[in-house]
């Protein structure tokens, strides 16, 4: 199924999401500069399938006055010829580790 495309303009239908059994490498707390920049050039401009495999309650940032939702995603790039998952390109990256099943 697809998402019509007039719905990926509104910013009103986001959702805080996550990359599903996927850590930053190294055992490292927090994701490095190099592996943001690599995800955005990876998303930039492209169109992503996304399947939400889980959902939990995480606190939240200092300006957030109570916990949000924050879903697992598993997200593949829109077209025929890519069957890669958005997690497996950044573990061959060597900027994610997978944990979980994956």
């Amino acid at each position: 199924m697809e998402i019509f495309p007039k719905f990926s303009h509104y910013s009103a239908l986001a959702f805080r999401g996550k990359l599903k059994d996927v850590k930053p490498a190294g055992n490292a707390k927090e994701w490095s500069h190099e592996a943001c920049q690599v995800f955005q050039d990876l998303v930039n401009g492209r169109i992503f399938n996304g399947i939400v495999m889980d959902r939990a309650r995480h606190p939240a940032p200092n300006n957030f006055p109570e916990n949000f939702l924050v879903r697992d995603m598993v997200l593949t790039e829109q077209k025929e010829q890519c069957k890669q998952t958005l997690q497996a390109l950044m573990i061959q990256a060597g900027l994610a580790e997978a944990e979980g099943i994956m």
